[in-house]
């Protein structure tokens, strides 16, 4: 997830989900660094998971804002034959500022 973070300065955050809708593991990037989530969450309910688990699919959710007011989107795909899911959050700031 680290490389993923690096290789793509727009993702914020990457999560991977496993098949109950639990993550697993989280990363969030905070400027040079990288910061292990330590809060896990369930995400059996959100789109982000259900229709890459589901429908075996790339989903990207709808725009929403965060705590930092700048928007973001969750763009998601199945993985290791639908048996995970992996998550980035995507920062849209640099389109906010055009």
């Amino acid at each position: 997830m680290r490389r993923l973070l690096r290789w793509q300065e727009t993702f914020k955050e990457a999560f991977l989900v496993n098949a109950s809708g639990q993550e697993t593991a989280k990363l969030t990037s905070q400027g040079n660094r990288f910061v292990s989530g330590s809060k896990l969450l369930s995400r059996k309910t959100r789109p982000e998971f259900s229709i890459p688990i589901r429908q075996g699919k790339a989903a990207i959710g709808e725009p929403f804002f965060s705590g930092d007011r700048l928007p973001y989107v969750f763009a998601s795909c199945p993985t290791y034959g639908r048996r995970a899911v992996l998550v980035v959050r995507v920062t849209l700031e640099n389109l906010w500022d055009l």
